[in-house]
């Protein structure tokens, strides 16, 4: 739809999944996108495609939205990635699997050159996403494991199918690219592309995944991390959180939610590295708490290792101080409230 010269891309989701993927035009302009729902527009960045330009689409289920694109003002682009291609794996023809190897920086696209009509992506048993608009590619690193992945595709035809001859329905050019970030470590997460496993009370998982800052049912939990370092004098190491965050410039341990496909002690690993750029050895770590909450398993980790506070790296937007503390500081600390309030600190100064 054009309107005094300016071109309208209205975008609808009649189903009940969330779609995400890439509106790919070779118009140049500067673009907006609407959401009738709540009146309100934002604008949108587009990123430089082999047909032009690729700008970012989400509409959620049974909702709609506009892109409006004014032409006498150029596109605002993304700042380019450095990404590095280290594998290409074919799928299809009866191979459904590839391996993965989880790093910091590392993705996994799983990407297609043409679907006939609309496929549905499951990801080790998990509903991973919808594609129905070009380019047909959706980024999977989230529901993969190490070791074997495997990826299963259905398609549903089209109604036009009922009348007349019928209508394709089926894919190629199946492929999944496993890319490198490099300087990857410790950039900061994106809160609403996080996603974690789904458990039941019995802290099994029931194959779904529940997106960050989206209310989760009764009775679903997910994992979250509590990862305290104590060197050989009874020291801890202490983050300080930034001021735009909740308890804000108190003092802290590292902590954080599981992603989906990893365990505790794979999270409590990477938040470690992510938040301070150390490396532990897993054999020094033992869950020594459970805090468990409404909607959550807590893991309270110990590791019992020695740490240099020269080499800690503050994350940006996450903390802007580091220091060392015993129990009696950190205790001092809570009672000049300059600690997060955590209600097992007593439990934990009890542990050897």
């Amino acid at each position: 739809y054009t309107k005094s010269g300016c071109p309208f891309f209205v975008m609808i989701n009649e189903g009940n999944e969330k779609i995400e993927g890439r509106l790919v035009t070779d118009i140049a302009a500067k673009a907006e996108v609407f959401d009738p729902f709540t009146g309100t527009a934002s604008p949108i960045s587009a990123s430089l495609h082999d047909s032009g330009f690729a700008y970012p689409v989400n509409v959620g289920a049974h909702e709609s939205k506009i892109i409006g694109m004014d032409p006498s003002a150029l596109p605002v682009l993304e700042e380019p990635e450095k990404i590095v291609l280290s594998e290409i794996v074919s799928l299809g023809e009866g191979r459904m699997t590839f391996d993965f190897k989880p790093e910091v920086g590392r993705h996994a696209i799983l990407s297609f050159t043409k679907i006939d009509e609309i496929a549905d992506i499951r990801v080790n048993g998990k509903d991973a996403t919808r594609l129905i608009f070009k380019p047909y590619e959706t980024d999977i690193t989230n529901y993969l494991h190490s070791g074997e992945n495997t990826v299963e595709i259905e398609l549903t035809g089209s109604i036009a199918c009922k009348y007349g001859s019928p209508v394709p329905a089926g894919f190629e050019g199946c492929t999944v690219r496993i890319c490198d970030k490099p300087n990857a470590e410790g950039a900061a997460k994106g809160e609403n592309d996080e996603m974690w496993d789904v458990y039941d009370k019995d802290r099994r998982q029931v194959g779904r995944l529940q997106r960050r800052g989206d209310s989760m049912k009764d009775g679903d939990y997910h994992i979250v991390v509590h990862v305290w370092i104590r060197n050989k004098n009874g020291e801890y190491l202490l983050t300080k959180r930034a001021p735009d965050k909740m308890f804000p410039l108190s003092w802290e341990c590292t902590g954080g939610s599981a992603l989906a496909g990893e365990d505790s002690l794979t999270a409590a690993l990477r938040e470690v590295r992510e938040e301070t750029g150390l490396k532990l050895d897993p054999a020094n770590g033992s869950v020594v708490i459970h805090a468990d909450g409404d909607n959550y398993f807590g893991d309270i980790w110990l590791f019992r290792e020695e740490f240099d506070l020269d080499k800690v790296r503050l994350q940006a937007g996450e903390t802007v101080d580091k220091r060392k503390a015993t129990k009696d500081e950190i205790i001092a600390l809570i009672e000049s409230c300059e600690f997060v309030p955590y209600d097992y600190l007593g439990r934990l100064f009890e542990i050897d």
